[in-house]
């Protein structure tokens, strides 16, 4: 054997134990994927809407949809199985938030045990403690209504369903687990109504909707998480940058999807997403971005511009939401789960097909913060 090839092997060999010995995971992050119109607006078969129920300690399965209307009150909302309660396999979660413009916020959380709880594994149809979220594509209903907060909102998808960056993350040097997100509705139009206080409020607007789920737990993998989100008439995107743990390799992912009319555009991760600027939280002690560049170029699209955080709408521990013997059980995963809401304001240039769009206005972001 040549020498420059032998030491060549001993150089890899080393690596590999090296990496081994520190206990790296690898990852199989977003690729560019198939920008072909046909691809992109196949949609998913209805086993990718439904329940996926795994014995490993470590699934976890949620149905979440965002909400905004023209004076900018904004609608949260996450329903959650898992079997992270250690004596209530399978049990839910329902959180909702309402954020109107100004005024106060209002938010509500319920826990409930596993015999209170349903799901189809070939379609929506969940049930967490009475609360509900059902429909076939493209209309859906969820029915919600937790501490005084109820929503009742009907949605009409706009666009066929996607998979976020057309696969799942892998983990592992055999890709044996898993993270996924299926998008019910890339871009929705919603309407229904708020009770809030007593009072029922009519509602209507633009809409997301997406159903996760995943065989590692969210917190022994992901450290931070970065969102971004736009939703007009006609077009739309979703932008999710996942930045791994410590031992994790490559440390990042990123994807985004556009969409234009009744159209996905674009499906990808051949998106960079950077981050500019500094916002102290004090009381979480975290820096978080002021505004963030994104550029997308793939099969005769292209995307960029930036996004500039205008308000902080929430920053809250997790764990304060949960109760006691929930909490500990996290706490043993992560000590810190914050997460944060902002308002923003988008510049954005779209060429699309040879035509060039100038795209402004509101935008929603998040960022995830798992110490």
């Amino acid at each position: 054997m040549p020498k420059r090839i032998h030491r060549m092997l001993i150089v890899f060999l080393l690596v590999a134990v090296a990496a081994a010995a520190a206990g790296v995971v690898r990852v199989q992050g977003f690729g560019a994927g198939s920008q072909d119109e046909a691809t992109l607006n196949a949609g998913l078969p209805a086993a990718e809407y439904g329940y996926h129920p795994d014995e490993d300690g470590s699934w976890g399965e949620s149905w979440s949809v965002q909400c905004v209307n023209e004076a900018g009150d904004n609608i949260v909302a996450l329903m959650s199985i898992s079997n992270y309660h250690p004596l209530h396999k399978f049990g839910g979660t329902v959180d909702l938030f309402y954020y109107p413009a100004s005024g106060e916020k209002f938010e509500g959380h319920a826990e409930v045990k596993n015999d209170n709880v349903s799901a189809n594994r070939n379609g929506v149809k969940v049930n967490i403690g009475g609360n509900r979220f059902s429909g076939n594509h493209p209309n859906y209903r969820w029915q919600t209504e937790v501490e005084g907060l109820a929503l009742d909102l009907t949605f009409t998808a706009e666009t066929p369903s996607l998979q976020l960056g057309q696969r799942k993350i892998l983990f592992g040097d055999r890709g044996d687990r898993y993270w996924n997100l299926t998008v019910l509705g890339p871009r929705a139009s919603v309407k229904g109504t708020i009770t809030a206080n007593g009072r029922k409020i009519p509602y209507e607007g633009r809409a997301y909707f997406d159903h996760g789920w995943s065989t590692y737990k969210l917190y022994e993998f992901s450290q931070r998480w970065h969102v971004l989100r736009m939703m007009q008439d006609d077009f739309s995107f979703n932008l999710i940058e996942m930045v791994f743990r410590e031992n994790f390799r490559p440390k990042r992912t990123q994807a985004i999807y556009i969409t234009l009319g009744d159209k996905i555009i674009a499906n990808s991760g051949a998106v960079k997403l950077t981050p500019t600027g500094a916002y102290k939280h004090a009381p979480s002690g975290l820096t978080l971005p002021q505004s963030y560049r994104l550029h997308y170029e793939a099969g005769g699209t292209k995307l960029t511009g930036t996004v500039r955080m205008v308000k902080l709408v929430e920053g809250l521990n997790a764990l304060d939401r949960l109760s006691p013997l929930l909490r500990k059980v996290i706490q043993t995963l992560v000590t810190d789960p914050w997460q944060f809401r902002f308002a923003g304001e988008a510049d954005l240039t779209l060429v699309h097909n040879g035509q060039t769009r100038k795209i402004t206005g509101l935008t929603g972001g998040e960022v995830h913060h798992y110490k």
